[in-house]
């Protein structure tokens, strides 16, 4: 192990972390809008509930986030 971190150190390598993604929280958010209109179409359009079903499940099943359906559609809220 410290023969990795020798080179590494030579090499330039591990001396400082990754600047994160400015506007990673931004993505997250409008991928969740694309699905949760994708899951909407499939349900409410095509009848396609087990796909819909699907999408929601692994939408929630990681427990990172939440969904709840509602009449004037679906919200979404990341879970603390």
């Amino acid at each position: 192990m410290q023969t990795l971190r020798s080179l590494g150190k030579i090499l330039g390598l591990f001396e400082s972390r990754p600047p994160q993604s400015a506007g990673g929280d931004g993505l997250v958010g409008k991928l969740m809008e694309v699905l949760i209109a994708l899951r909407a179409e499939k349900h409410a359009r095509t009848k396609q509930y087990a796909l819909s079903d699907m999408v929601r499940d692994q939408l929630t099943g990681g427990g990172h986030q939440r969904s709840k359906d509602r009449q004037d559609g679906t919200i979404w809220r990341r879970n603390e």
